[in-house]
């Protein structure tokens, strides 16, 4: 009784799916605030990176939609995987990615079901996760909304609002950058270079370097907190740091 049950769930969910994917490609406008989906910029020196996406909606949603493609050779630049871990739809259990692959396309879904609505609000859904070979370089990869038609399903991006009236959001493409002469990816201030935001073990490790002459920083950028533009690191890059830690003073800036 039990396996019946489960697999009665299972059916109705794909249901709903077909049903809130298998829609016209006129959708009603949003009459408020433009609800957004927002693919953030990434670049990377490594033979991985994530791509977050993220969302604006001004009213509860009942489901979304999000199909997108990346324009580069899907053999060399794999979509490993989609997480939800630390957004805003976490709790929502039917959810998933689902790839086209007769293309780099791909549409992530979800809708509650037993649980409350999406709430209003703006912040992350979750990262893409892609990986490639070593030998790529220089590589700028766009990503972008798209329209897939398979069999009787047509993917694109869309919402639906607590009446299940569908809509288009507005969407901002972005980009992967992959570069190998990075070292500064996303805010400076990691000086020790152990991947994790500046903290006090930054602190220790600059002070020993301006004052003990300890190790050389993996990348000059990471210290250049005060964007001097030569890119010097000094008792400017350390007050700025103590500020920051101590004082609550101004949050290191972005990597160029």
């Amino acid at each position: 009784m039990r396996f019946r049950i489960k697999v009665l769930s299972i059916i109705i969910a794909l249901l709903l799916l077909a049903s809130f994917s298998a829609k016209s490609s006129a959708f009603a406008q949003d009459p408020n605030l433009p609800d957004t989906v927002y693919i953030d910029s990434a670049q990377s020196p490594l033979s991985e990176a994530a791509v977050a996406i993220s969302f604006v909606n001004d009213q509860p949603l009942a489901g979304f939609e999000i199909t997108i493609k990346y324009d580069y050779d899907p053999a060399l630049i794999f979509l490993d995987s989609f997480s939800f871990v630390g957004g805003r739809v976490d709790y929502i259990p039917t959810k998933g990615l689902t790839r086209h692959y007769l293309d780099s396309a791909i549409s992530i879904w979800g809708f509650p079901l037993s649980e409350p609505l999406i709430p209003s609000g703006s912040g992350l859904l979750g990262h893409l996760h892609f990986s490639y070979p070593d030998s790529l370089d220089s590589i700028l990869v766009k990503i972008d909304s798209v329209n897939v038609q398979t069999l009787l399903i047509h993917w694109s991006t869309s919402f639906s609002d607590s009446l299940a009236n569908q809509f288009a959001p507005q969407f901002e493409f972005g980009y992967l950058y992959i570069n190998r002469n990075l070292c500064c990816i996303g805010q400076r201030g990691d000086i020790n270079n152990d991947g994790v935001d500046a903290n006090i073990l930054d602190l220790t490790y600059l002070i020993d370097r301006i004052f003990r002459g300890g190790p050389l920083l993996n990348c000059d950028e990471e210290g250049n907190l005060d964007q001097d533009v030569e890119a010097n690191v000094n008792i400017l890059d350390l007050t700025y740091l103590v500020d920051f830690i101590f004082r609550g003073g101004p949050a290191p800036p972005d990597c160029p």
